[in-house]
């Protein structure tokens, strides 16, 4: 499900909404399992990224992979 609220989750996460957009988003919560839902998925989704090492990409035999098709070689 979608509604006005829904592209607006990551910045209510990320406290980008001004103060009154938040207090509607927040009412529109109380009412709204699909928004909560999706609210809630967000919030593991944040939680496991943070939990990741922050490191660069492994080189595979010494060489670095170059993006685009097929994952060519450089």
């Amino acid at each position: 499900m979608k509604d006005q609220w829904t592209d607006r989750l990551s910045e209510y996460l990320d406290g980008e909404l001004a103060r009154p957009e938040r207090t509607t988003l927040e009412a529109h919560l109380a009412s709204c399992d699909a928004c909560r839902r999706t609210l809630d998925e967000l919030r593991r989704v944040v939680t496991n990224a943070r939990a990741l090492d922050d490191r660069p990409p492994t080189r595979i035999s010494g060489r670095p992979w170059r993006l685009g098709s097929g994952c060519q070689r450089e």
